[in-house]
């Protein structure tokens, strides 16, 4: 009998460990599908916040590179629906809007897309070498002119008086965003070499006129700020000439009265008082 006692309260001791070994795996492979489940919806939740919805949210546009325009400006004027979704947004189209801006450097543009939701553009500024006017709208206006004779209208743009004004460059034959003649192109280029040279140079001229020749060809009138002279020079003019010029201006200004004009045209200077032509001998302007 108590043999047979002490296997029974055994074998109800083993059976009592084995269930509850049973319950313990099974509430831990409870809770190992609970932690999984939990696992698998929070990273779902990170796909989602981080890289689903941002993708199919409006498209974060970045501008890198302008100086004197907004970027708010840059989008208003390129007429890019900015609330589409960064994963429909056309990215080769809103570079051909861009370059079309007569005020950006179309060769500086570009345009990448980012994920998950960021457009970033670099774009720089056209540069002006030159001031102009210009008939806009029936109204005459300040325009720019670039190293390469395009012309634009940036009105954020601090105009300076080392950038020269050029007046009868016939812009009416032009608009916006397209070149000048190629005529032109030389003056643009001496302006260029004079200004890398010395930029003050041009800050003693209110005006540099563009005379028309019947020949086609054209010749400059310079018209000092402070002095009533005008000289009139040849295209070839050259950051040389322009000094001799500012010596000869300021010569005919403290020796000489009535006198309004200077000639400096082909290496040889001559003024005129009195509607009389004077040579000057032994001065050059070269």
């Amino acid at each position: 009998m108590s043999d047979g006692f002490v296997y029974t309260e055994y074998g109800r001791y083993f059976e009592q460990e084995e269930e509850k070994k049973k319950a313990s795996d099974k509430k831990f492979k409870i809770l190992k599908i609970l932690v999984l489940v939990l696992s698998l919806v929070l990273m779902l939740n990170v796909v989602l916040y981080a890289v689903v919805f941002p993708c199919f949210s409006p498209a974060r546009v970045v501008f890198s590179g302008l100086e004197h325009i907004s970027d708010s400006e840059i989008l208003k004027k390129s007429g890019m629906d900015c609330s589409v979704t960064w994963a429909s947004f056309d990215k080769k189209e809103f570079e051909s809007r861009l370059a079309s801006n007569p005020v950006l450097d179309a060769e500086s543009i570009k345009v990448e897309k980012k994920f998950p939701d960021q457009i970033l553009v670099h774009a720089s500024e056209r540069v002006p070498v030159a001031v102009s006017l210009m008939n806009i709208d029936g109204r005459t206006r300040a325009v720019q002119i670039d190293k390469n004779g395009v012309v634009f209208s940036n009105n954020n743009f601090a105009f300076s008086d080392q950038v020269p004004l050029i007046t009868g460059l016939e812009l009416d034959k032009v608009t916006e965003g397209f070149r000048i003649s190629p005529t032109y192109r030389s003056l643009l280029e001496r302006i260029v070499a004079i200004d890398e040279i010395e930029p003050d140079y041009f800050s003693e001229f209110s005006e540099i006129h563009v005379r028309q020749l019947s020949s086609g060809s054209y010749e400059l009138v310079l018209y000092p700020i402070y002095k009533r002279i005008r000289v009139i020079t040849d295209k070839s003019f050259g950051d040389e000439s322009l000094r001799g010029m500012s010596i000869v201006i300021n010569l005919m200004h403290s020796i000489e009265s009535g006198v309004d004009e200077i000639d400096a045209r082909y290496g040889v200077i001559s003024y005129k008082k009195d509607g009389k032509e004077v040579v000057l001998q032994g001065v050059d302007v070269e």
